[in-house]
């Protein structure tokens, strides 16, 4: 059943108003504590992340904290993922690395070689930026 509610919550946001995205947050705010709202978190934080990432960053701190209280190993991944990126784009690098780095360290752990190669990948990106473009291309090459 949450997970039909979740659907129906991600449907109905894909292409609604920043108002309506409000009343999706209540309502997914008000779900249980469990996976199903640690991946609604996360998907509304990839929604926000071209609109805002200061409510993008919130939301996946929330997901990461939730995601410590129930042991879901992955979500924590995810959202460090998220927090890098976020802060990658807030202009934030020295914190964007730090969770880029601690998304490797948890997915290492869990065996997830997606987000080890987008953690590296992202990584990279942080250090074009900054024209250390030898870095990047060690860090490329890891992803």
């Amino acid at each position: 059943m949450n997970v039909f509610r979740i659907l129906i919550f991600i449907l109905l946001f894909s292409g609604s108003s920043t108002a309506h995205q409000g009343n999706i947050l209540n309502d997914i705010y008000n779900l249980p504590n469990d996976t199903n709202k640690v991946i609604a978190l996360l998907n509304l934080c990839t929604k926000y992340y071209d609109i805002s990432h200061d409510t993008s960053l919130i939301l996946a701190k929330k997901s990461l904290s939730l995601s410590k209280e129930i042991q879901y190993k992955r979500g924590e991944v995810e959202s460090l993922f998220r927090i890098g990126n976020d802060f990658f784009f807030l202009n934030n690098q020295k914190k964007a690395i730090l969770y880029f780095e601690k998304a490797i360290i948890k997915a290492e752990i869990i065996n997830a070689q997606y987000w080890i190669a987008r953690s590296y990948r992202q990584i990279a990106s942080v250090k074009i930026a900054n024209e250390d473009y030898n870095d990047a291309i060690i860090l490329n090459r890891k992803a």
